[in-house]
């Protein structure tokens, strides 16, 4: 069973929030967090064949396997 494409869209839309949010003061733990949860967001994205065009963040149909995102960010 595959996720569906709207939640795919929304994961794609909340990597882009964090993206564009990524000023301010966060500590050094939230920072880490954050990437952590990007990854894996990212992840989700990559397994189920998709991929976020970088300009846009747009989902598209990934042509390739991708190779997953290391989620053990230190």
């Amino acid at each position: 069973m595959t996720t569906s494409t709207e939640i795919l869209k929304g994961i794609a839309k909340a990597i882009k929030a964090l993206d564009e949010n990524s000023w301010g003061n966060k500590s050094e733990q939230d920072n880490i967090s954050l990437q952590i949860a990007r990854a894996k967001m990212v992840n989700i994205l990559f397994r189920n064949g998709y991929e976020l065009q970088q300009s846009t963040y747009r989902l598209i149909k990934s042509k390739t396997t991708r190779e997953l995102l290391n989620e053990n960010i230190k």
